[in-house]
Parts: C-alpha cells; sequence; structure tokens
C-alpha cells in the first residue's frame, strides 16, 4: 500500500504529514494487502477568511480495479482528515465485502 499527500494552499508540516500517515494506518492496517494505493489530498478552499475551508479528499485505490474517493470539510484540518478517513475506512470495507459475497454466490 503506498501512501500520497499532496496539499494546496495548507502548509504541509512534519506533524500533520505524520498525523495524516498514522490515521491511514490506522483505518486500513487490516485491509491493507487488498489496496494498492491511497492519495490524501489537503486544501485550503477559504483562504484567510476562515469557515469551513480546510477540504480532506481521500482517494482509496483497491486490487483489481475500483477507486473510492470521498471528501470532507471542517474549520480544521484535522477533524476534516477524521472524518473523511473514517467514512473511507466504512465506504472500502463496504466495497470488500460486497465483493466477498458477490464470489461466494457464483
Amino acid at each position: 500500500m503506498q501512501l500520497q499527500i499532496e496539499s494546496r494552499h495548507v502548509y504541509l508540516t512534519d506533524a500533520l504529514e505524520d498525523y495524516v500517515a498514522r490515521r491511514v494506518g490506522f483505518a486500513f492496517n487490516r485491509v491493507a494487502h487488498r489496496i494498492t494505493d491511497i492519495v490524501v489530498r489537503l486544501a485550503n478552499i477559504n483562504g484567510p477568511r476562515g469557515g469551513e475551508d480546510k477540504s480532506c479528499q481521500v482517494q482509496v485505490r483497491l486490487n483489481r480495479g475500483r477507486t473510492v474517493v470521498l471528501e470532507g470539510r471542517d474549520a480544521s484540518a484535522y477533524r476534516a482528515i477524521d472524518r473523511t478517513l473514517s467514512r473511507a475506512k466504512r465506504t472500502v470495507r463496504e466495497e470488500l465485502r460486497r465483493r466477498r459475497d458477490r464470489r461466494r454466490t457464483m
């Protein structure tokens, strides 16, 4: 499983980069062998104006094709990361469960 972190108008500190890597590890550790790569994109949408302007997009490429893409926004980059990775974890596990069920019924 490859992890790529991209940022747009967000200063990517070592602490933020480590946080993303840790959270991705926690979210996908059990299914890492089924994932080709993960791209996490962080962006500051409104700039200095404030508000819910931190965006986190997570793109998970599964083995054998399917790609899951989710996006979340919050005033805090850390909360946006947490929420988006939590949703991505559920979505990926649901997709893998569907694949398993389809194989069993064939």
